[in-house]
């Protein structure tokens, strides 16, 4: 009767262990894939970082690139304007003069 008891108990003990151990795996499985999800993510996070860096730099260059040709088109503009003035000028005094000499 009593090697019963025994064998019971160390049954018992085995399946205690047994269990122990499924729980241990079973927290390992899900802290190994907790932690595997993280490192992916933050690769993801990388990722996206540097996607977003590489599009910010060609922007600023697209802006850069642009206020260059709008500051040549102003200067064009302002040339023009002052090419312009000249021959007006140009023309208004051969017509005073072609007046005085009518005159």
């Amino acid at each position: 009767n009593l090697g019963k008891i025994e064998e019971a108990m160390v049954q018992n003990v085995d399946a205690e262990l047994m269990e122990l151990c499924r729980q241990l795996s079973s927290e390992i499985s899900l802290r190994v894939s907790s932690e595997l999800e993280i490192l992916r993510l933050k690769e993801s996070r990388k990722i996206e970082r540097e996607t977003e860096s590489v599009e910010r730099k060609m922007l600023d260059d697209q802006v850069t690139h642009y206020k260059q040709k709008m500051e040549e088109a102003l200067a064009q503009r302002d040339a023009a304007i002052q090419e312009t003035e000249k021959w007006k000028k140009s023309f208004e005094n051969i017509v005073a003069v072609d007046s005085d000499s009518i005159l």
